[in-house]
């Protein structure tokens, strides 16, 4: 209560958005409520678009609710603003941004934050494929079928048989249509 009485008060954009956030959590944390939690933190990142600790919040209440259209700018703030030097932290959120881009059909965007994301973290196996599966949702056969064949060179021992046979269709799928007939088999 006190830090929405202090939020209305204020007229500084980060003092009002750091007393939006802690209110927010609270009612996340404390309270119960989901709902008055998560309008809070939208209210936090619309006073202040930097407030860190609403933003990761509410991504992830986002994220969960399947609401893309408003995750999108704060997966993008996120990234803007992950350090540099932390390659984990940044490929974890260019895979969020790119599966929040793909479910809103901004493939383009999609595919540069999961190559970005793939860059970061190249032994990853669900990158690996999440990046295949968007080549061939594209019809970027070529590309498809490089990524298919690190994704199953970096499955060996952790695939289970059914997912190494889906990986080998969609190989063959590749090589098909590449017109490599020798791919094919």
């Amino acid at each position: 209560k006190f830090a929405l009485q202090g939020a209305d008060r204020t007229q500084n954009p980060m003092e009002k958005g750091r007393l939006l956030a802690q209110a927010g959590i609270l009612a996340l944390d404390h309270l119960d409520d989901a709902e008055g939690g998560l309008d809070l933190l939208a209210r936090a990142v619309a006073a202040d678009p930097e407030q860190m600790s609403a933003a990761e919040r509410l991504a992830k209440l986002r994220e969960a609710r399947q609401e893309w259209l408003p995750l999108e700018p704060v997966l993008d703030m996120l990234l803007r603003r992950a350090p540099a030097t932390d390659d984990t932290v940044r490929a974890a959120l260019h895979e969020r941004v790119a599966r929040c881009a793909k479910q809103l059909g901004k493939m383009d965007k999609a595919m540069a934050n999961f190559e970005a994301a793939t860059k970061l973290s190249p032994n990853s196996l669900p990158l690996a494929r999440a990046s295949a599966d968007l080549h061939f949702e594209r019809e970027a056969w070529a590309e498809a079928r490089a990524a298919y064949q690190w994704a199953y060179s970096l499955g060996q021992t952790s695939l289970t048989a059914p997912e190494r046979a889906a990986v080998c269709v969609r190989l063959a799928t590749c090589a098909e249509r590449l017109s490599d007939s020798d791919g094919i088999l």
